[in-house]
């Protein structure tokens, strides 16, 4: 009994701990806390760090950025103005659909404004030549690096094939008209045959239109009026190849032949319900746009004898020229004196835009102004007054 009490004191002995053996252990266990805090704290941190700095990095370019567009303020915003004005002249110079009907009705102007004879025509499928928004951006403020500019926006071309028939004076008329419409054309190869009898040109032409597409760009369809046939197919009145010129009572000729022009669309459309300026101005310096809808006042004044001509007019309070406005700008005429209103149908109840038009010619030259494509039951264009030779054909 002895000998077991005398083990079991032994083996109490033998577990106790020494104070070395303690802080042996103390120091792998703060070792291990350490460790474990390193793994899943610091090194977590060390992450977040690096993540932070590389942010911190591109806001400071930002930053940077943003603090130079600020010093440039007005410069910038005078720009988005000029572009915005650029934007809306050219996109006026292109259709707003590929619709077949849009098509006829150009043709339709072929005929009845050069005297031409369309005796046939082959349409195309529309083919996409360019997607507008995939310019990729360069700015440090776009910090996703993504395109420019989101838009469904699309260019079109579309070839038509027409075969005519026409006088040579005609002929030459067709070629005029076709490169100077309103809407972007091109002749991209044409043939012809003389016959020196008869004296008509027969042929062929392959056209190309160009129209931009998108939910951003309204289209009202052409109100136009074809011939539906005759009682007697072989009536030779159907093409008088005795013409040498078409009679025009409506100021058609404008359409293709004018010196200045005014755009009116809805202001709920991808561009400015008004727009005006000087034919072919490539610089657009002469380009003066408003977006309302209410009723503008729209003054032009042209004035001058004997070759020297200026123009002056005026959107609202945005003038052209911007400065010595009342000292007008010099221009060439053609032939003629003229001015293009294209209006267009109301899109709704709640289109209500529209000008209040005061045309004054002081010129030795009379002064044709034709409206078109207006809206038939409220119309866009209203004449508050006229003074001198003018006249307007609606």
């Amino acid at each position: 009994m002895k000998n077991k009490f005398k083990f079991l004191s032994n083996m109490n002995m033998s577990l106790e701990i020494s104070d070395r053996d303690k802080k042996l252990i103390m120091i792998v266990v703060a070792a291990g806390i350490i460790a474990a805090s390193y793994l899943l704290g610091y090194q977590k941190l060390a992450d977040m760090r690096v993540q932070y700095q590389t942010e911190a990095t591109k806001l400071h370019s930002v930053q940077k950025d943003l603090i130079e567009k600020t010093k440039n303020r007005t410069k910038y915003e005078n720009d988005t103005a000029n572009y915005k004005k650029i934007y809306n002249s050219v996109f006026a110079n292109y259709s707003s659909s590929t619709n077949q009907d849009d098509q006829l009705d150009f043709l339709n102007k072929v005929e009845k404004i050069t005297g031409a004879w369309v005796k046939g025509v082959t349409f195309s499928d529309a083919a996409n030549v360019y997607t507008f928004g995939k310019v990729r951006s360069s700015n440090p403020s776009n910090t996703s690096g993504g395109n420019v500019y989101k838009t469904d926006l699309k260019g079109y071309k579309t070839t038509l094939t027409i075969s005519y028939q026409a006088k040579y004076s005609q002929w030459k008329q067709m070629i005029d008209y076709i490169n100077n419409y309103y809407s972007k054309n091109s002749i991209e190869s044409i043939s012809m045959s003389y016959n020196v009898e008869d004296g008509l040109v027969t042929g062929t032409a392959s056209i190309a239109t160009y129209a931009i597409v998108g939910s951003e760009r309204k289209h009202v369809s052409p109100t136009f009026s074809l011939p539906v046939g005759t009682d007697n197919i072989f009536n030779s009145s159907v093409f008088d190849s005795t013409r040498i010129d078409v009679a025009d009572n409506n100021g058609d000729y404008i359409l293709s032949n004018y010196d200045y022009y005014i755009l009116l669309n809805s202001a709920n459309s991808d561009v400015d319900s008004v727009i005006m300026g000087k034919k072919n101005d490539m610089t657009r310096e002469s380009v003066l746009t408003a977006n309302s809808n209410a009723q503008l006042d729209v003054s032009v004044r042209f004035s001058g004898t004997a070759g020297a001509y200026k123009v002056q007019y005026k959107i609202g309070e945005k003038t052209y020229p911007l400065t010595n406005y009342d000292a007008g700008t010099s221009f060439e005429p053609g032939n003629t004196l003229d001015m293009l209103i294209m209006s267009s149908p109301r899109i709704d109840s709640q289109d209500t835009g529209s000008i209040n038009l005061s045309v004054t010619n002081d010129t030795d030259m009379p002064l044709n102004i034709k409206v078109c494509n207006d809206d038939t039951k409220s119309s866009r264009v209203k004449i508050a007054n006229r003074t001198g030779n003018v006249t307007i054909f609606q």
